[in-house]
């Protein structure tokens, strides 16, 4: 990671006739794909869903390495 490194997560979508709407079976299967540290922030940080979280900084560096 470098120090200006910033994840996003939000819930999976998928298309409909609006637009797009979140997908809860693709928002579960991505869920499922993130190591337990991730999984824990996003637990921590309210969960997926249609507002996107940002995980950086500290929070961030607290779970990767900086870059050497």
């Amino acid at each position: 990671m470098t120090q200006r490194a910033v994840l996003g997560f939000h819930a999976g979508w998928v298309g409909d006739q609006n637009g797009r709407a979140t997908s809860a079976e693709g928002t579960r299967v991505l869920f499922e794909l993130y190591p337990p540290a991730i999984r824990s922030w996003v637990n921590n940080h309210g969960g997926l869903g249609a507002r996107t979280i940002l995980l950086k900084g500290r929070e961030l560096t607290a779970i990767y390495p900086l870059c050497g």
